[in-house]
């Protein structure tokens, strides 16, 4: 009877009777096999991507063709950054007629006849008319920026004359001194605060001394209160004018200034730019002659203009010394001293007599 050996004998005796070199054979072949499929799996996901992205550039690389193209027409870089805005704007995802537009490509000149056709009757076409619905959307939305923005229905410039006649200098007041009186009060308080010793809390000077502790004579005080007497007193002293006057006797001299310009004006427009002024250069001419050209050129009933630039110059002065004019109005305390805006065609017709008047007169 023969006996049977034991399985495990039997598995030794198996794996130790196969050959190495067959072993190491299978393996490689099993693993260029599995290396060959992962290789071809990467290549397909590979070209899948590529298919579906949306870079030309990269498409180019898998057909000559298409790369040999794509050298040909490279897109610029400018309509590269110009399609990435457009992109990115949130406004075209809300609006799909916006976003037809923006994406349309731009006409370079080279279209047909047909496109230009169509596109002229398209932009010829008449828009089409608003339903009821949009139409009472449009009139709710009007009437609120109405109620909510009010346009103001005076002019600044009159609104501001307006305030300046009704209110006077008060609608420049604020909590500083601003008009003439409070500005003198102020002054006052400053000398008399500045001429009381700090230490004994009396005056320094010896007349304040003298009369310390008697009775003010009230016949002064009639028609003024002790403010304002004592605060005159000081002004006088200290030869101190107060801001009104020292802007009316400014604003008087800036007018005669421009009188005399405008008569120096005129004068050279006699000489320089008149119809006379080439007779009046010559050689020949005479004094006696030049006046009786001026004469019969030249009469108080004929009302004559000044040249262009020399009349935008007169209406910037006289503008200028307007403006003057309102301020000393302002700080005036009285109306009787108020004094009234120039006028351009008046100080020119006047400045125009003067010359005439001024010319005529024959020489001594």
């Amino acid at each position: 009877m023969r006996l049977r050996p034991h399985p495990s004998v039997i598995r030794c005796r198996r794996l130790y009777s196969k050959k190495p070199t067959e072993n190491a054979s299978k393996e490689s072949e099993e693993a260029e096999r599995d290396h060959s499929a992962l290789i071809d799996r990467f290549t397909q996901i590979a070209e899948a991507k590529l298919q579906h992205s949306g870079n030309p550039s990269q498409q180019a690389k898998l057909d000559p063709t298409f790369n040999k193209l794509y050298d040909q027409y490279k897109p610029n870089s400018i309509d590269q950054r110009a399609a990435g805005y457009i992109k990115s704007e949130p406004l075209l995802n809300t609006n799909p007629h916006a976003k037809d537009i923006a994406q349309a490509q731009p006409w370079k000149g080279s279209e047909s006849v047909i496109d230009g056709n169509l596109r002229m009757l398209m932009d010829s076409a008449p828009k089409p008319m608003k339903n009821n619905g949009r139409r009472l959307h449009d009139a709710r939305e009007a009437s609120l920026d109405y109620k909510l923005n009010p346009k103001k229905s005076e002019d600044e410039q009159f609104r501001e004359m307006y305030r300046e006649r009704l209110l006077g200098p008060s609608m420049f007041k604020t909590n500083g001194p601003s008009s003439g009186v409070d500005l003198i009060g102020s002054v006052a308080g400053a000398k008399i605060n500045a001429s009381i010793n700090q230490d004994t809390g009396k005056f320094d000077s010896a007349e304040m001394t003298s009369i310390r502790g008697k009775p003010l004579d009230r016949d002064h005080l009639r028609n003024s209160t002790d403010t304002n007497y004592f605060m005159n007193q000081l002004l006088n002293k200290q030869q101190v004018l107060p801001p009104f006057v020292e802007s009316q006797q400014s604003i008087h001299s800036e007018i005669t200034g421009l009188r005399k310009s405008l008569d120096d004006r005129w004068f050279n427009y006699v000489l320089n730019k008149s119809a006379i002024s080439n007779q009046l250069h010559l050689k020949s001419a005479t004094l006696f002659g030049g006046l009786e050209l001026f004469k019969a050129n030249f009469s108080p009933n004929v009302i004559l203009t000044l040249p262009e630039k020399d009349q935008e110059y007169v209406e910037a002065h006289v503008a200028d010394i307007n403006q003057k004019i309102r301020s000393y109005n302002l700080q005036c305390p009285s109306t009787h001293l108020h004094r009234l805006k120039l006028s351009v065609d008046k100080e020119s017709n006047e400045s125009y007599q003067r010359m005439v008047f001024l010319v005529k007169i024959p020489p001594v």
